[in-house]
């Protein structure tokens, strides 16, 4: 597993954790806080898929097919 395949694990399991913590906020101010890093953590999950759906350096972007 590489650096950004990790950090995508990663970051998958801070999303889901903070939706969990989220819907069960006690207050306004604390579910502020709480939607606040979801919104951080969409954002930065958005872009390790950007990064991990481009081909890796010296591959072409569509796989050749041998005959």
């Amino acid at each position: 597993m590489d650096k950004f395949s990790m950090d995508r694990f990663v970051n998958a399991q801070n999303l889901e954790i903070f939706r969990q913590l989220a819907s069960s906020a006690i207050d306004d101010g604390e579910r502020k806080v709480l939607l606040e890093l979801l919104a951080e953590q969409e954002a930065q999950f958005a872009e390790l898929q950007k990064v991990l759906s481009q081909p890796k350096r010296g591959e072409s972007a569509t796989k050749d097919v041998m005959t």
